[in-house]
C-alpha cells in the first residue's frame, strides 16, 4: 500500500508559525529602546523680556493660605539672589496687598515679610511686573 500525504499539516505548521510572528511582532509594537530610540529634542528656555513702561508692581502676602492684613513688606535690592540694601516697607491693606513704585524695570528686588516673629517669608526676582505673590 502506497503511503498518502496530506498537504494540511505544512500549511497549517505555516500558518502558525505566521501568527506567531504577528503576536510577537504586535507585543514589541510601541516600545522602544532608549539606547536606540530617537532622541528628544530640548525644550527651549522662555525669555524674560521686561516692560520699561511698568514701574510698578502688586503685591499680596499669604500665610498658611490667608490674606495678611496689616503686616510690613521689605522691599530690598537682590545680591545674586539673596535679601540685599533695604529701600522702602508698606504695610499691606485689608486684602494683604500693598503696591511698591518706582522699580526699575529688568532690576531684580527682594521683598520680605515675618508672619510670625520666628519665620520670614521671602522671594527675589526680576520678573515682577505681573505681580508677586509673597508666601502661600
Amino acid at each position: 500500500m502506497a503511503r498518502r500525504t496530506d498537504g494540511a499539516m505544512p500549511k497549517r505548521i505555516l500558518i502558525a508559525g505566521a501568527l506567531l510572528a504577528l503576536a510577537l511582532a504586535a507585543c514589541n509594537s510601541g516600545n522602544t529602546n532608549p539606547s536606540t530610540g530617537p532622541t528628544p529634542s530640548p525644550t527651549p528656555t522662555p525669555t524674560f523680556s521686561a516692560n520699561p513702561g511698568i514701574t510698578t508692581t502688586l503685591l499680596t502676602a499669604f500665610f498658611q493660605g490667608n490674606y495678611k492684613p496689616g503686616v510690613t513688606v521689605y522691599e530690598t535690592t537682590s545680591n545674586n539672589g539673596t535679601i540685599g540694601t533695604p529701600i522702602t516697607s508698606q504695610v499691606t491693606n485689608s486684602f494683604g496687598q500693598t503696591t511698591f513704585k518706582n522699580l526699575v524695570p529688568a532690576v531684580a528686588y527682594c521683598w520680605y515679610f515675618n508672619p510670625t516673629p520666628a519665620l520670614r517669608t521671602s522671594i527675589c526676582t526680576n520678573q515682577w511686573q505681573s505681580g508677586i505673590t509673597l508666601g502661600s
